[in-house]
């Protein structure tokens, strides 16, 4: 493991900004919309000061869309720079092979930025939804790389929602737009796999399993992925955990209604 090293040396950034960085840290792709929302900040203005500060001492970057009309209507996307790896080097809370990813990031191809930022989108529905005496944690592929015993690959966010002395957990997995039925199937039989060599009790304790959500790309899919995973389960003669469905358009864009639809044998 590299060694963190003091950056004493860098351009001063307020705290503000420092999270700002890991926001990016987390979710890897944000939009000015999500980074004002995650800051709860109601000045517009002040979000784009502190933006443009950060890129100017290469803290973060803008990401370059193609020029077309749709493009130049959508809010500016960031991600992490060079100076902002070195920054959160520092940080214990930062993962250094989840930074190395920085230095390809302006490579990224649409549908993983599209991906990042529906997965801070489904996190700020989720967090628009919780109630006031719940606390949500919501951990993402770069906070989970430390883990040895999370599924493998590892699912887009690990949730945790605590409500008084209860706690429900959650493995959530985002499909990417161009996701055909073929590769959510192979993703159920893996968590079936996962749950059959019982890694999460042997770790956790006694934590039980958590619920899995599909958000699907579409309606189709939803419906396909549901009947799926009823064949499955009945074959093994049980329902090896709790498995909730969505689809993209239904879990961003339905507003307060309800949006899982629970599997059922």
């Amino acid at each position: 493991m590299e060694d963190k090293p003091k950056n004493n040396n860098l351009p001063k950034i307020t705290i503000k900004q420092k999270q700002i960085l890991l926001y990016l840290y987390q979710f890897r792709f944000l939009n000015t919309h999500h980074l004002q929302l995650l800051s709860n900040h109601k000045n517009p203005k002040r979000i784009q000061l502190w933006l443009k500060d950060l890129k100017d001492k290469a803290y973060i970057k803008k990401h370059e869309y193609k020029d077309s009309f749709e493009n130049r209507t959508k809010p500016s996307v960031y991600f992490l720079g060079t100076m902002g790896r070195l920054f959160l080097k520092t940080d214990k809370n930062c993962n250094i092979e989840a930074l190395k990813k920085i230095y390809k990031e302006n490579t990224r191809k649409e549908s993983f930025i599209t991906y990042c930022l529906t997965v801070a989108d489904i996190y700020l529905h989720l967090l628009k939804q919780n109630k006031s005496s719940e606390v949500v944690r919501f951990f993402t592929e770069s906070q989970l790389l430390q883990y040895d015993y999370f599924p493998n690959p590892l699912p887009s966010a690990y949730i945790s929602v605590k409500a008084e002395d209860k706690t429900k957990r959650y493995f959530l997995e985002v499909f990417k737009d161009y996701a055909k039925s073929g590769i959510l199937r192979s993703r159920l039989k893996a968590y079936m796999q996962y749950a059959d060599e019982r890694q999460w009790e042997e770790h956790a304790g006694e934590k039980s399993f958590p619920i899995v959500l599909f958000v699907c790309p579409s309606e189709n899919l939803k419906k396909h992925i549901a009947y799926y995973a009823k064949a499955l389960f009945e074959k093994d003669y049980e329902e090896k955990f709790q498995l909730y469905v969505s689809s993209k358009t239904r879990m961003l864009h339905n507003g307060d209604t309800l949006v899982w639809e629970k599997f059922r044998i």
